[in-house]
């Protein structure tokens, strides 16, 4: 796997890299992806995108794999929080552990092997790797029929017809609650038939009740029928993740056991006591056998109608504020409990009080306690249990004043409950707001990420494309439409963008020419205004037949900007009618030698046409184009540190890499031609079959330049190497200097200095190999230092022996390296 961060410089130019993107340049001038979000999502916008149905196959998404990597590196980060030198990459065994589950969770019978993976066979993955894994894996959830139906019935946002069906539940569940509530009111409630009989509502409120408990009926037993033969895991992202992320032991729940967690979950177990009364109702009706019912069997039948309006607690969870209200619960069951025992210690012993206090006198002809100061009135605080309400309602603040206290200690008393209560039960009632603006602004936040990545999904899958294949740069074409009324370009307003895929095949020599007309779309990052308008373009593509040794793509291109229609208006010009033009953005040409991997874009601007909603321009330019495959390895290069520093940004501040890893990093950032099976990066394959793909036989020709044309490249990899070597010798030196110093002063034997091994495989330490001290030596992290340079020093002599093995270098060329080095 290539190493992260391959030196300073390299962070450095990635940095440069980034900003250059953050300000529209570097690919396409489409601005920074990440900030490119179309602000307020349109939702029938949004619901149109959706498939009627739900999908039967399902790929999984690069934004998932993302999310895998980041929590993978969440969880190593905290297990590497005490190491020396923790690591910035994901170990393989945790990748094949967790992509195994996950194809046993996608009953995909694929054989999962991470080792395909491992490059450079140091036993871990970076971001780079999991983008080859979701490039040539190619893995999709494939559901079942049982499943499309409980996700349509449980997700409204997996169809259509899932939003349908939710939205016709949410208002049959209205229905129910208002039909309940109006029919308790006089005025819908027939004349009672007989002086003993009640009045009953409208018989129409018998009817739509019975309706409505009907659909909740068949709804609910869908639900729990088809969740007996779906992988709920697959239903939740996160859930999925947790379960191919965690250390325990991945176990596959049986049918009834997804049923019995599905009738157990809460938002279940509302639906079901909300269609229950009826059926009880029901039962009870038919069992009294139509004759007058007793007083239980009607309080019966009044408790079980007034359980209908239960069915109004399954709108909560529709609702985000109940699940705002329900996740504060949760993380606040420790202020609960102190809550309750502070309230329930108060009642208890402010109530006793109170009822010796304010019991008063016996008088034997009431047979009753009475209050002497309240004129001999039967006293409110007849026990303790009575004397509960008093000290329950002060405490909460409430005061109703049916019951006061009379007598002077009685006051004395209710005044100290009044204010044990303010200081007692404040104190967890503030922990609870505090959690529940914690819980407030994570869901907000939350919500905000889970917008901007389902924002730049789309433009997060294009970076992933250029960053595997940078030969796709030569085919994007950027349009830029612009209200131009002044000369100068910083007075330019953004009116639309659109972006095509030219059709540049790099194995055909087959003239193209394509007419296209391209919606225009909106870029927040440009502009803040809703966009309307298409815009039409034209190009030819004449491939050049006379390409030299290393070339990829060559040829000639020319792009006509035809017209647009219906441009946006300029409602603070008196005509309301832009002064358009055109600013087109393309990559004709590869990073050159000295660009260090930067694609430098042509961008060409049209004349402006004012006062005119459909614009006509005809303007044509045209560009040769060259795309080398020395230029597709420095994109390729640099892609990887770019696609580093984004996947890390978003797994959080990790440990920086040590000096000895940015070595290897820079020894080793070259692109690697393995054998079928194991992972290809070949510039020249624009049409891969998948990652692993070989070199295609047209290139066989040129296996041999290829070969040749790699050993100046090798021997200037070597030379920047070697002006690193002698500065390395000299911290050595100073290292050792310094050990042994310290070690005069604690007064031990200093340790002897190893030489430089020669060049050898790396298989593990040497014979002259520094051995680090045992654990807690007073020597060990010094000797550790000085074995740091021994290493680094080695790094150069190893790469030149990988390289040489990989490039197939002859013997007496190798020697004349080593020993020039």
């Amino acid at each position: 796997m290539v190493q992260q961060g391959a030196s300073g410089r390299a962070r450095l130019n990635a940095g440069a890299e980034t900003s250059k993107r953050s300000s529209g340049g570097g690919r396409g001038g489409g601005g920074d992806r990440r900030y490119a979000s179309s602000g307020k999502p349109n939702f029938f916008k949004t619901l149109r995108q959706k498939p009627w149905l739900v999908p039967a196959v399902q790929p999984l998404q690069l934004v998932f794999f993302r999310k895998v990597f980041v929590r993978l590196m969440n969880v190593k980060t905290l297990q590497d929080a005490g190491a020396d030198n923790p690591d910035e990459d994901i170990p393989l065994m945790i990748v094949q552990r967790s992509f195994a589950r996950l194809c046993r969770l996608l009953r995909d019978d694929r054989l999962f092997d991470a080792k395909r993976y491992d490059l450079n066979g140091d036993g871990s993955a970076g971001w780079w790797e999991f983008l080859a894994m979701w490039k040539q894996e190619k893995l999709c959830m494939r559901l079942s029929p049982m499943e499309r139906v409980y996700l349509t019935l449980e997700d409204p946002q997996s169809s259509r017809l899932g939003w349908l069906t939710s939205l016709f539940v949410f208002v049959v569940i209205l229905v129910s609650a208002g039909s309940f509530v109006l029919s308790t009111m006089p005025v819908f409630h027939d004349p009672p038939s007989c002086p003993s009989c009640e009045p009953a509502p409208f018989v129409i409120f018998e009817r739509v009740d019975t309706f409505c408990v009907v659909l909740f009926t068949v709804e609910y037993v869908l639900r729990f029928i088809t969740s007996a033969f779906t992988r709920v895991e697959l239903t939740n992202e996160e859930e999925l993740i947790d379960c191919m992320t965690k250390e325990e032991t991945l176990r596959s729940p049986s049918g009834p056991q997804r049923m019995l967690t599905f009738a157990l979950h809460w938002p279940n177990v509302i639906d079901l006591l909300a269609i229950l009364p009826s059926y009880m109702s029901w039962i009870m009706e038919a069992f009294s056998g139509g004759g007058t019912p007793d007083a239980e069997h009607d309080l019966m039948v009044k408790v079980t109608r007034l359980m209908r309006v239960v069915r109004a607690l399954r709108l909560g969870r529709r609702f985000e504020a109940v699940i705002i209200v329900v996740n504060t619960m949760k993380r606040s069951i420790r202020a609960l409990w102190v809550l309750i025992l502070n309230l329930t210690m108060g009642v208890l012993v402010w109530g006793a009080i109170l009822y010796y206090l304010e019991q008063g006198v016996y008088d034997p002809d009431t047979g009753a306690f009475v209050r002497p100061e309240d004129n001999n009135n039967p006293t409110p605080f007849a026990s303790i249990p009575h004397s509960f309400w008093f000290a329950m309602v002060t405490a909460t603040t409430v005061g109703y004043g049916d019951v006061v206290p009379v007598t002077n200690g009685g006051r004395v008393v209710a005044g100290l409950n009044m204010v044990y209560s303010l200081c007692v039960l404040a104190l967890p009632i503030g922990v609870i707001g505090s959690n529940f603006d914690v819980v407030w602004k994570d869901f907000d936040r939350e919500k905000r990420d889970e917008q901007e990545v389902r924002d730049n999904a789309a433009w997060m899958l294009r970076d992933a494309c250029f960053a595997l294949d940078p030969l796709s740069y030569s085919r994007v074409l950027t349009v830029e439409v612009l209200h131009s009324p002044m000369p100068v370009d910083n007075n330019d307003i953004f009116l639309g963008q659109a972006s095509a895929d030219l059709d540049l095949d790099a194995n055909s020599f087959d003239k193209v020419d394509r007419e296209l007309t391209l919606p225009l779309q909106e870029n927040r990052s440009k502009g803040n205004r809703a966009i309307s308008g298409n815009i039409t373009i034209s190009y030819s593509w004449r491939p050049s037949r006379s390409a030299s040794a290393g070339s990829v793509l060559r040829g000639h291109l020319t792009i006509n900007v035809l017209c647009a229609s219906e441009l946006g208006r300029i409602d603070w010009k008196p005509s309301w009618q832009p002064d358009a033009r055109v600013r087109l953005t393309f990559h004709p040409r590869c990073p050159g030698d000295s660009s260090d991997g930067v694609i430098v874009p042509q961008v060409e601007m049209t004349h402006v046409v004012r006062d005119d909603r459909a614009p006509t321009w005809n303007c044509s330019f045209s560009a040769d184009v060259a795309w080398t495959r020395d230029g597709i390895n420095k994109r390729r290069d640099k892609e990887r540190i770019l696609q580093s520093r984004s996947a890390m940004s978003l797994a959080g501040p990790l440990a920086p890499l040590s000096a000895s890893s940015e070595l290897s990093a820079a020894a080793m950032g070259f692109d690697r031609h393995v054998s079928s099976g194991d992972v290809a990066w070949d510039g020249s394959s624009t049409r891969k079959t998948g990652l692993g793909a070989t070199i295609r036989s047209r290139d066989a020709g040129r296996l041999g330049a290829d070969v040749g044309g790699a050993m100046p490249r090798l021997t200037e990899e070597v030379q920047s190497l070697s002006v690193a070597l002698p500065m390395l010798q000299g911290e050595i030196v100073e290292l050792r200097r310094d050990q042994d110093a310290v070690l005069a002063l604690l007064g031990l034997q200093p340790s002897v200095p190893a030489p430089i091994a020669s060049p050898r495989p790396p298989m593990g330490p040497g014979p002259n190999d520094t051995v680090p001290a045992p654990h807690g030596s007073p020597t060990g992290k010094l000797r550790k230092a000085a074995s740091f340079g021994d290493a680094s020093a080695r790094t150069l002599l190893e790469t030149v022996s990988i390289l040489a093995d990989e490039y197939r270098v002859p013997g007496s060329v190798l020697d004349d390296i080593f020993q020039w080095t």
